[in-house]
């Protein structure tokens, strides 16, 4: 049984993925390997100096990558509610291409629980 590793991740190109708690850690490492694989990364952070070097790590490491910064902290709550819309429809895309679960097939799921 082979095991799956970062290197399985598709060609993420033309999707756009939100990952928070982006600048250390696992979401750091997280947006590292979307960011390798194509993908236009999100990374959302508390902290804005603490994402501004999280940014320039992964563009020492990543070539060319497609990443922008957003602070968690300095949006209103409803700014940040019509944040979250506006990009919950790009993020369903790389979602069903890492899981193959489409948006219908999730929301069918919910409704029958």
């Amino acid at each position: 049984m082979s095991h799956w590793t970062v290197n399985d991740i598709p060609d993420l190109r033309g999707r756009v993925a939100l990952v928070t708690g982006a600048n250390r850690g696992l979401g750091l490492e997280t947006t590292r390997a979307l960011a390798t694989h194509g993908a236009h990364v999100i990374m959302a952070v508390r902290d804005l100096n603490q994402g501004h070097r999280a940014e320039a790590d992964i563009q020492q490491t990543v070539p060319d990558p497609s990443i922008e910064l957003a602070s968690l902290d300095k949006v209103d709550r409803n700014a940040r509610k019509e944040y979250d819309r506006s990009a919950a429809a790009r993020l369903w895309q790389v979602s069903e291409a890492l899981t193959g679960v489409t948006y219908d097939a999730l929301r069918q799921h919910s409704e029958t629980r």
